[in-house]
């Protein structure tokens, strides 16, 4: 097993949700983008940031901290250059699995991971070029659940194997 994985397996939630709040995340392949250590925890309604980024990884770290997985669920571009104007960020529990009648003959079922949860953040572009979050959702119908190590969602995972400079000694 890695030493960085031990490391944390022995932190308890407190240091790790602090240290993925401060390690940097490279999304689509652009600039690194940090949440600062002192930004505020709780996301709001006209809550504003430089970049679409920035939105997700603010919305990732706050996921992670309350014990569920962000993911991206809907965007619309703009027609005339088909820049991204509005996006929505959701719990991974959001929504209901769809089942179709060809799937069942020679499929086995997949657990049901999906339970209808509202929870959700919506960011939109002003002309201005800052990201705003216009709607909000905090409430989930489901158990969160903070889980170190091995049991990260994926990007977290990746996050702990890819700063050796971070690890506690």
């Amino acid at each position: 097993m890695d030493l960085a994985l031990l490391i944390i397996m022995a932190m308890d939630e407190v240091q790790v949700a602090s240290k993925l709040e401060n390690w940097l995340i490279k999304l689509d392949g652009k600039e690194p983008t940090t949440v600062e250590e002192n930004s505020e925890k709780e996301p709001y309604v006209g809550m504003g940031f430089e970049s679409e980024e920035a939105a997700k990884v603010f919305y990732d770290a706050y996921a992670t901290s309350l014990g569920f997985v962000m993911c991206i669920d809907a965007f619309r571009r703009s027609i005339r250059d088909g820049q991204v104007l509005w996006r929505r960020l959701v719990c991974n529990k959001e929504g209901f699995q769809k089942f179709r009648a060809k799937w069942t003959e020679n499929r086995e079922s997949r657990a049901i991971t999906r339970e209808g949860c509202n929870a959700m953040i919506v960011v939109k572009k002003e002309k201005s070029g800052k990201w705003v979050v216009t709607r909000l959702v905090k409430e989930h119908n489901h158990q969160l659940v903070v889980t170190l190590a091995n049991n990260q969602p994926r990007v977290s995972r990746g996050l702990l194997k890819s700063r050796p400079s971070d690890k506690v000694l």
